[in-house]
């Protein structure tokens, strides 16, 4: 239950452009597609994959990020 907390407020602050860098910063990206991946071989609560992917999608949309992917290849290419 508290992976779900942590995934939904990580989420909501996920809306904020002021916010997003610091969660690349901190490899949140990378957090939440390990996250995906494990979801192929376990079991992970479906509320937990849906917010995850939303935050991962406001995450990628977000200018800064787009940018900072496009100055960036090698890690860009990373994110599969």
């Amino acid at each position: 239950m508290t992976q779900r907390f942590c995934i939904a407020i990580i989420q909501k602050c996920s809306y904020k452009e002021s916010v997003v860098p610091i969660f690349v910063k901190h490899d949140l990206i990378y957090w939440i597609i390990n996250l995906l991946n494990k979801s192929l071989t376990k079991s992970i609560n479906l509320f937990c994959l849906d917010f995850a992917s939303a935050t991962l999608a406001n995450i990628i949309h977000c200018p800064s990020t787009i940018q900072s992917l496009q100055n960036n290849p090698e890690i860009a290419g990373q994110v599969k």
